[in-house]
């Protein structure tokens, strides 16, 4: 069976196979580099099957932790070692956390409990393993008292009950409100958590529960959810800070300032999106070249010539940074629409690549052998 050993450096995990090639991957970028220190698409041979049979057992793969299923949500970044080529990631997803040097000493305080990680599950995200990294104490009686106790199950006991203690004394508040925010905004701020109770207090609350009364548990939380979600995303996007007032007015107040600010917005947001990556995603040969929108308008412009939807829903994605979007035209006649073209920000693979009218180009036309040229060159370049 093949073996592996592993380190780190920085950001990066190294993985050294048995002929001594040494790949890194970097978990913020979530990218596997091969040994020439070029980006790679799939990982060493055997290293999959290394990891599923080792799993469990966590000196034997150092610095890599076991599953965390959910980790992503809370670093706001998929930090997963996967195979994209094969999409091996969707049975065999190991997130890592390298950085939490002190990961080992917490394994072993669980393995001289009598806790089994195959048995009861590892934590579910960040949140679960730093509140019981801190509650260590207290999670070792819990499991002397009842050894069937999980993880999950202490964390999600013992932190609600945390949290209610911690805020149930502000004037108003109740048990159902304090659920509520538990699940919907236990990862924020403390001083975002008092702003929420307050807006719920202050007529959001009895508002909802009004509306939809039967059901309240279900629709109005999600609306009380989404909206004051929306507030604090509106504030973020103009850089200011959430009041203490009445929410519905100040909602109001800040969706119209939005609605003001939204092009000046888009457009530096385009910008930044593409700042960085320039040379990557420019590209051209004799007959095609490779044009970067920057504006707004360009992309009305091409969704009007090309007669899809690049506009309505791919120019939302490249304001919120979740993918490239460029335009393939002829060198002869630049200004022209022909080509609306998709890059993935992960993996760099070209998602669409559509004609007017989202035709598909033929097989060996000059446009096909372009496509592929430039699939080469974003998978290349460094």
């Amino acid at each position: 069976m093949a073996t592996f050993t592993f380190g780190r450096e920085k950001n990066f995990i190294l993985i050294q196979t048995a002929e001594n090639k040494t790949y890194k991957f970097d978990v913020n970028t979530v990218t596997m580099y091969g040994v020439k220190g070029k980006p790679i698409t799939s990982v060493p041979a055997g290293l999959w099957k290394y990891i599923s049979d080792n799993r469990y057992y966590p000196s034997r793969c150092p610095e890599i932790l076991s599953l965390l299923y959910d980790f992503h949500h809370r670093m706001g970044n998929a930090y997963y070692l996967v195979d994209r080529e094969h999409r091996y990631y969707n049975t065999l997803s190991l997130p890592i956390i390298a950085l939490y040097n002190e990961y080992f000493s917490f394994a072993d305080r669980l393995l001289s409990l009598g806790y089994s990680i195959e048995r009861g599950g590892w934590v579910h995200d960040i949140d679960e393993y730093n509140f019981i990294n801190k509650h260590f104490k207290q999670f070792a009686k819990a499991f002397r008292d009842d050894p069937s106790i999980t993880l999950h199950r202490f964390y999600t006991n013992y932190s609600q009950q945390e949290f209610f203690n911690k805020y149930r004394n502000i004037p108003d508040v109740n048990n159902d409100m304090l659920d509520f925010v538990y699940n919907c905004f236990k990862g924020a701020t403390e001083s975002k958590i008092r702003l929420v109770l307050h807006y719920l207090t202050h007529g959001v609350w009895e508002y909802y529960h009004g509306v939809y009364q039967d059901t309240f548990s279900y629709s109005g939380y999600n609306t009380i959810n989404t909206a004051i979600t929306t507030y604090f995303d509106l504030c973020d996007k103009l850089n200011i800070a959430p009041e203490k007032d009445n929410f519905f007015k100040l909602m109001v107040d800040v969706s119209a300032r939005y609605r003001l600010a939204k092009e000046s917005l888009d457009r530096q947001a385009i910008v930044d999106n593409y700042k960085d990556v320039i040379d990557m995603l420019s590209f051209e040969n004799d007959e095609f070249t490779v044009v970067i929108p920057q504006t707004v308008e360009e992309f009305s412009e091409e969704a009007k010539a090309q007669d899809n939807c690049v506009y309505r829903l791919y120019l939302p994605k490249v304001v919120k940074h979740e993918t490239y979007v460029v335009f393939i035209r002829r060198k002869n006649n630049p200004t022209k629409s022909f080509i609306t073209c998709e890059v993935a920000k992960e993996t760099r693979n070209i998602r669409q690549f559509y004609l007017s009218h989202n035709r598909m180009v033929d097989d060996n036309t000059p446009e096909a052998k372009f496509r592929k040229a430039y699939q080469t060159h974003l998978r290349e370049y460094c």
